[in-house]
């Protein structure tokens, strides 16, 4: 509310003195009565739970009584007024972390993709951002993220675009500038920052332990005196579409000031004629609901300057906002001057026939009244069994939403498995590619290897070749050396053999002639020389096959 103006949220405020009022066990049964008027949406036993001093930071099934509303998934009124009583409380702690993964409120609402969530837990001030969780990834480890980090993993991982909760973040940054720029008074820079995206509905609590709010504070400066900066601001901010018009209250401050009191009705008018043109029944109930300033005469107006508005919202205001019947005046000039007798008399017959028309009409009631009661105790049943009903609802969606978390982090795995296993078949790909390249590297060098022995034998196999021809050259040479030595030696020895043979002739042919000495003399000469001629021819033919035999057992000597 406005400091000493009553101005702000018209929701209630437990304070924590009442908390410390209470002894341990009567906090413990209003906790428990907290998590249970949650479950079953009863905003009543939820408001006298706080009033009893339950604890609200207390723990449920790892999860605080914040947290609970936001994992039910369900944000109608009643959640959502919780969830503003529970925020607005002094003692909660905005961010606890729940037990599972480390998760904040904001990291699960976020989770459960609801933007309302969202933009509730952004307008409280003490909320910060930047704390992260602790999620597992399988086969990966441990990861930290904070909620708009965590929102966009999720995103990655179900290929989907969660943009629309990310944008209340910075939304709501600008928001709470706003909300201290115009505790600053600073009129300038709130006049540019209205021309952003921003959460219209940051607060904060003064020195007063007051909640202030843009609107609050505004409408502060105003009364204070209008200038045509702070109007500017007013009515921006009243043509906010995301406002909470629960933050105006009907204080005498507004009343009184009438020029005030005509720009927030003219917005309220040409808002209200807006959402009636685009046939929005749900923007006309959310704007009239909680509205202080919005009354017969402003709907009249704005029914008037509408072209056929639909009948559900002509319907919906007519019932909202009822025509006052028109009172009777009585006309004091009229008044009969005489009283009579006849007159009395006939006074007092008007009287008892209105006291038996009393007595039928009694009767009557007294009928209605019990066919009432009986429609009573029907809606009762009715109402209890629609309660029944709600409850069941309500746990069958709770389940919903956890089998939908469950199947939600399923998919979130195997996806990643599936990402591991296509990282695991590109790594599988690079290394048949490394091997093919190693194999046809490896192929090269022996090829290169195979080339070179190659070469190297051929060059061995020559030099081989060129040594045996160079020795069968030689044997060549040593053949025919041989062949001519024997020749020569078979030659020498016929010439040894023919001087033997004439030698012995001769020296028989010496004897027989010895009686002439003469003769003898010649033919005894003849055969000395025959013979000598023998041994010669004879000592040639065996010193030239051993000279041969000789020079090449040399050679082969040396060749070794």
């Amino acid at each position: 509310m406005l400091s000493r103006s009553n101005v702000g949220f018209r929701r209630s405020v437990v304070n924590d003195t009442g908390l410390r009022a209470q002894n341990q066990t009567t906090s413990g049964q209003s906790t428990k009565k907290l998590f249970k008027a949650i479950d079953d949406e009863n905003l009543g036993d939820f408001e006298r739970a706080l009033a009893e001093g339950a604890n609200v930071n207390a723990f449920d099934k790892g999860y605080t009584p914040l947290m609970t509303i936001i994992m039910n998934g369900d944000d109608s009124p009643t959640h959502l007024k919780m969830m503003t009583l529970l925020l607005q409380h002094q003692s909660l702690k905005i961010n606890a972390q729940e037990t599972k993964e480390n998760n904040t409120a904001l990291h699960l609402a976020l989770c459960m993709e609801n933007r309302n969530f969202v933009q509730i837990l952004l307008r409280h001030t003490g909320l910060n951002v930047n704390i992260k969780n602790i999620h597992r990834i399988d086969f990966q480890g441990n990861f930290s993220h904070t909620p708009e980090e965590y929102i966009r993993k999720i995103g990655q991982v179900q290929d989907k675009n969660f943009s629309h909760l990310t944008i209340e973040i910075q939304k709501a940054q600008t928001g709470k500038e706003l909300l201290d720029v115009l505790s600053n008074r600073n009129i300038d820079r709130a006049k540019r920052l209205l021309n952003q995206e921003l959460n219209p509905n940051c607060w904060k609590r003064n020195s007063n332990e007051e909640i202030e709010t843009p609107l609050s504070l505004i409408i502060k400066s105003c009364l204070q005196g209008i200038t045509e900066d702070n109007e500017e601001v007013l009515t921006k901010l009243l043509k906010h579409k995301e406002l909470d018009f629960s933050q105006i209250k009907p204080i005498p401050a507004i009343e009184q000031n009438s020029r005030l009191k005509q720009i927030i009705e003219q917005a309220m008018k040409e808002r209200l004629t807006d959402a009636i043109n685009r046939k929005d029944l749900g923007d006309v109930k959310e704007l009239v609901e909680d509205h202080c300033f919005i009354n017969r005469a402003i709907v009249n107006a704005v029914l008037g300057n509408v072209n056929n508005p639909s009948e559900s919202i002509k319907n919906y205001l007519n019932e909202k906002f009822p025509a006052s019947a028109e009172q009777p005046v009585a006309n004091t000039h009229n008044v009969q001057s005489e009283i009579n007798d006849e007159f009395i008399a006939q006074e007092l017959q008007r009287l008892e026939n209105l006291e038996g028309e009393l007595e039928r009409t009694k009767a009557q009631l007294a009928e209605k009244e019990q066919e009432l009661n009986r429609t009573v105790d029907e809606r009762t049943r009715d109402t209890d069994k629609i309660s029944q009903l709600e409850k069941e609802l309500r746990q069958v969606r709770q389940g919903n939403q956890e089998r939908i978390h469950t199947l939600t982090d399923q998919v979130a795995r195997l996806t990643r498995e599936k990402s591991q296993l296509k990282n695991l078949r590109d790594e599988l790909e690079r290394t048949k590619t490394q091997l093919r390249k190693k194999e046809q590297e490896l192929d090269r060098v022996v090829s290169e290897r195979d080339t070179n022995k190659i070469s190297q034998l051929k060059r061995d196999f020559s030099q081989q070749r060129s040594e045996l021809q160079t020795q069968n050259q030689d044997l060549n040479n040593k053949n025919r050396k041989l062949s001519e030595a024997s020749i020569y030696n078979r030659r020498q020895s016929n010439y040894a053999s023919a001087s033997f043979v004439l030698s012995g002739a001769f020296a028989i042919g010496a004897c027989l002639t010895i009686s002439n000495l003469e003769i003898c003399i010649s033919l005894a000469v003849a055969a000395f020389v025959f013979l000598t001629i023998g041994c010669y021819c004879s000592y040639k033919a065996s010193t030239v096959l051993s000279d041969v035999i000789s020079t090449e057992f040399g050679n082969v000597i040396s060749l070794r």
